[in-house]
């Protein structure tokens, strides 16, 4: 599944979006798309940051 929850602090509010924005070119983040690739393309990108933020925005 999806790992919403960014920053690891037990909830998925918009702290997790900027932390997403922050480090989506970070080595960990990029080598996991099955976990952080929300838009389904096979990449993680800012695509991916908005797909969350919409998620997030929808709770």
């Amino acid at each position: 599944g999806r790992y919403e929850d960014v920053d690891g602090d037990g909830d998925v509010d918009g702290d997790d979006v900027e932390a997403m924005f922050a480090n989506r070119d970070d080595e960990l983040i990029r080598s996991h798309p099955d976990a952080f690739d929300f838009s389904d393309d096979g990449a993680v990108d800012v695509v991916d940051v908005r797909k969350l933020f919409n998620e997030v925005s929808s709770r």
